[in-house]
């Protein structure tokens, strides 16, 4: 298998399942069983924000904050921040 290009790609979705056992979902879901404090996560511009809303839900996070993080006037990634 090769790298992911995230340039090409339109939209990343969090529960892709691209060859690995573990996905943003489960990974998600065992940051909630691990932790009662807040989850961050570091992503990609072309993050699925739905998606990702969804599965923070299901997840057991009643919060989800996204950031933009731009650089030279270009988004660049995304900051997510679950249970703030």
């Amino acid at each position: 298998t090769g790298k992911r290009n995230y340039l090409i790609e339109t939209c990343m979705e969090v529960s892709d399942n691209s060859g690995s056992s573990w996905n943003g979902k489960r990974i998600l879901q065992a940051s909630a069983a691990a932790t009662k404090g807040p989850v961050l996560f570091f992503l990609p511009r072309n993050i699925n924000g739905i998606s990702l809303g969804r599965n923070a839900l299901h997840s057991g996070f009643n919060t989800l904050e996204m950031e933009q993080n731009f650089l030279n006037n270009k988004l660049k990634t995304v900051t997510a921040y679950f249970g703030m």
